[in-house]
């Protein structure tokens, strides 16, 4: 948390810092829910809409740790979670 705070303190992110970890924390738990979910469903069923859904809010997560590091002018980690938010985005096309 010491490392976030200071991370963002020239920010306009700098008094909000625990309160958006807690909702980067439950959009990251529920997008790894919702793929184990996907995962089961497609295994038994063939059905992918779960697995749609958890990729949706896995792009949003990683949109938002993105717009974060842009913020902080952190641009390596920025760079970093886009190569994450490519391959999300290509299974969103995917999914569809």
């Amino acid at each position: 948390m010491d490392w976030l705070t200071g991370h963002f303190s020239k920010s306009i992110f700098r008094g909000m810092v625990p309160g958006l970890l807690g909702i980067v924390l439950v959009l990251e738990m529920l997008s790894g829910i919702l793929a184990g979910v996907g995962a089961f469903q497609f295994i038994v069923d063939s059905e992918s809409s779960y697995g749609f859904y958890g990729a949706i809010l896995s792009g949003i997560t990683l949109l938002m740790l993105l717009l974060g590091q842009r913020v902080a002018k952190d641009y390596v980690g920025a760079q970093t979670i886009v190569v994450y938010l490519i391959p999300t985005l290509f299974l969103v096309f995917l999914m569809q």
